[in-house]
């Protein structure tokens, strides 16, 4: 399950959640969302299990996220097909299932409110889930079922000290922290792909900083830990399931100096 926009402490909140229900914790860990912290970029390479530069795969993955961006009500599902077998991890009669769920970006990020607003909002999102969750399990029966909760990207809230900074002539912003392409320029830094696996290169505002117009709500794409740091979990309905563990493979070679 996708939490669109979450930032890590409210995933790990909705495991706790469902740990003391019917499901048991097994296996999590903080992870770093791609750069730019961009739905656009960390999302489709979060389903896919695959950097963003991997081209062999794009048309893939580009077509797994137009599937999963349609918003679903609840803890609705979609079925995840091939390219993408996991049957060697589980059992053959067991289904994998996509949830994307959007609320968190959609409703509560990107809106003029109090931190502690926000906040509140994406908590009872998480109650929310919670219930339907358990109760999706306890329909499931003695069917075994896991459940994987993760975030593409978090967020940060702008102080009231952040810098802005211009756009050059021509360029395309994204959520006021990153531009398309790049320009080199004080106060931003240049994400390539020779660095960060992206097929183009990426300007991101440091810090705290923004691009032209300050944005109404709480932000995302820059490289602040609350962006970046994201919460991966695997609960399953039986306590002592196997986890199927977050990885990401690398092809190609690392190169030191």
């Amino acid at each position: 399950m996708v939490l669109d926009g979450a930032p890590a402490v409210a995933v790990k909140e909705l495991v706790r959640a469902l740990s003391a229900g019917a499901l048991q914790p097994a296996g999590g860990d903080l992870y770093l969302s791609l750069v730019p912290s961009l739905t656009e970029v960390s999302k489709p390479c979060l389903l896919a299990g695959a950097l963003p530069d991997q081209t062999r795969v794009q048309p893939a993955i580009e077509a797994l996220a137009a599937r999963a961006a349609v918003p679903l009500e609840g803890v609705a599902e979609l079925d995840l097909r091939p390219p993408y077998d996991l049957s060697a991890h589980m059992a053959e009669s067991w289904r994998v299932l996509v949830a994307h769920v959007r609320t968190p970006d959609e409703v509560w990020l990107h809106r003029p409110l109090r931190a502690h607003q926000r906040w509140l909002g994406v908590m009872e999102e998480v109650d929310r889930l919670t219930a339907g969750l358990l109760e999706a399990v306890r329909q499931q029966g003695d069917e075994p079922l896991a459940v994987g909760c993760l975030s593409d990207h978090g967020w940060t809230e702008l102080p009231d000290s952040a810098e802005p900074l211009s756009i050059p002539e021509g360029a395309v912003c994204s959520h006021g922290r990153v531009l398309r392409g790049a320009y080199c320029m004080p106060g931003a830094a240049v994400v390539g792909s020779d660095e960060f696996f992206v097929p183009e290169p990426w300007t991101v505002a440091s810090g705290y900083r923004y691009f032209g117009t300050r944005p109404r709500g709480a932000v995302h794409g820059g490289l602040t830990p609350q962006e970046l740091a994201v919460w991966g979990q695997w609960l399953t309905t039986t306590e002592n399931e196997e986890s199927l563990p977050l990885s990401l493979r690398l092809e190609g070679q690392l190169l030191r100096g």
